[in-house]
């Protein structure tokens, strides 16, 4: 397994929280590589995820930023309290490591786990953006999903999106 891949969600974002734009991945609804953590749905491998802790109970009382240079925006977790977000970490940590996730890309925004947007830490965005639907049984009569689950392409051939998509 390519050492960059650290893991997977089961929601794929339809909103970059990153850089504000709308995630449109044409590929056949194949998954895809994000260097972008998810905090939904999400399975990290041990490894990493334990090199990733270490990194963070180092550095949590650090504000570290983003940087992306020549001429791009930086992430709009640069803004993001550094005492309240792990994810913040991530981002930085997978951004300069190299990281990625792989994240499902099912026709009709379906996802295989949702948010239940909750009020929790942070400021609560718009429903429609977090809340998608669940893939069901009765979407497995779609060509398009059923080809999205059982055609799976291999990791060198799936494309690849850095942390601003």
């Amino acid at each position: 397994v390519d050492p960059r891949f650290i893991g997977f969600s089961l929601f794929r974002p339809i909103r970059c929280q990153l850089s504000s734009r709308d995630i449109t991945v044409k590929n056949g609804y194949a998954p895809f590589l994000l260097q972008q953590p998810s905090s939904w749905g999400a399975v990290y491998f041990p490894k990493p995820w334990r090199e990733f802790r270490r990194f963070f109970d180092e550095t949590k009382n650090l504000d570290i930023k983003v940087k992306m240079g020549r001429g791009q925006p930086d992430p709009d977790s640069n803004l993001w309290d550094y005492l309240t977000s792990w994810k913040k970490y991530l981002i930085y940590y997978m951004h300069t490591h190299g990281w990625y996730m792989m994240y499902p890309n099912f026709p009709k925004n379906l996802v295989l786990s949702t948010s239940r947007h909750l009020a929790g830490e942070h400021r609560t965005p718009s429903k429609k953006k977090f809340v998608l639907p669940l893939v069901r049984p009765r979407h497995m009569e779609d060509e398009a999903v059923r080809n999205s689950v059982w055609n799976f392409p291999s990791m060198e051939s799936m494309k690849m999106y850095d942390v601003m998509f």
